[in-house]
């Protein structure tokens, strides 16, 4: 896995906020320029969640499944 561009999805999830869903991160990282697919954006994040990083939880909206994102660890940490 490129652990650069897996860490670099921290940076978009916002630890002030309580949870962000899934779909704000896969935006929030192609907008600043870091082009990964969705799926791709998926593996990483499963891969933090079992580094104790973030947190995801399973939710449903609707007829849709989604994921929300809580951050466990602060980026200070993490330097």
């Amino acid at each position: 896995m490129n652990t650069p561009a897996k860490l670099e999805l921290l940076k978009f999830i916002d630890p002030s906020r309580e949870w962000l869903g899934t779909g704000a991160v896969d935006a929030l990282a192609n907008a600043k320029g870091l082009h990964l697919s969705s799926r791709m954006i998926q593996d990483y994040l499963l891969h933090l969640e079992r580094m104790k990083l973030i947190e995801l939880e399973r939710i449903r909206k609707g007829q849709w499944h989604s994921q929300r994102i809580r951050m466990i660890v602060g980026l200070d940490c993490l330097r």
